[in-house]
């Protein structure tokens, strides 16, 4: 049963192109801005889902789908090196962080599927300056920045505490220290 379900679910929505393009526009239009969302979870919810299915697979065609919005949302790429379904200069509110760490954690499993060296690299080198965007602004207060619980009101900045997740997957990749002391920040502050 388990095994028929992964196809259906790969056949009806990982595989629809369309879809894909929907969530990456989440990073073109930003249109949580006006509503405090959360649209700009789904693509990196969406492709840590399908990686794990690859993973069960080896689904050439799967494959093949995935690295398309991985190469449409680079594009989106923010001047200061984020990506976030917020305007710029009108993030680090509301699920603005919650977003930021669904598109580093798609980023990083994506990683543990891409072959291709080039691909890889802008990957890489994407999500440092993902990662680097955020903690610009975000750490401790005696620094200038917006400690990260209270870069969200809601479940007392738990959502955005969760962040602790892709930012030491990023410190195991790269061994930047810098992505340590913001894990140490998150966890100096308990997590909500």
């Amino acid at each position: 049963v388990a095994d028929r379900t992964i196809h259906w679910v790969t056949k009806h929505q990982l595989l629809d192109a369309p879809l894909w393009a929907k969530f990456v526009n989440q990073f073109r239009l930003h249109p949580d801005t006006a509503a405090n969302g959360w649209g700009g979870e789904y693509w990196g919810k969406m492709m840590r889902g399908s990686v794990m299915v690859y993973q069960y697979t080896h689904d050439a065609e799967l494959f093949r789908v995935l690295t398309q919005p991985v190469e449409e949302l680079l594009t989106t790429q923010m001047p200061d090196g984020g990506f976030s379904s917020y305007q710029p200069g009108t993030g680090f509110c509301h699920w603005d962080v919650w977003c930021r760490k669904y598109v580093l954690l798609g980023l990083e499993y994506y990683l543990e599927i891409c072959t291709d060296q080039s691909l890889r690299q802008r990957v890489l080198s994407a999500m440092c300056a993902h990662a680097d965007a955020v903690l610009e602004h975000v750490g401790n207060r005696e620094d200038g920045k917006i400690p990260i619980t209270e870069t969200s009101g809601i479940y007392g900045g738990m959502n955005s505490a969760s962040f602790l997740e892709p930012i030491v997957r990023l410190y195991r990749l790269t061994g930047e220290e810098r992505y340590l002391r913001f894990a140490n920040h998150i966890l100096s502050t308990g997590g909500s």
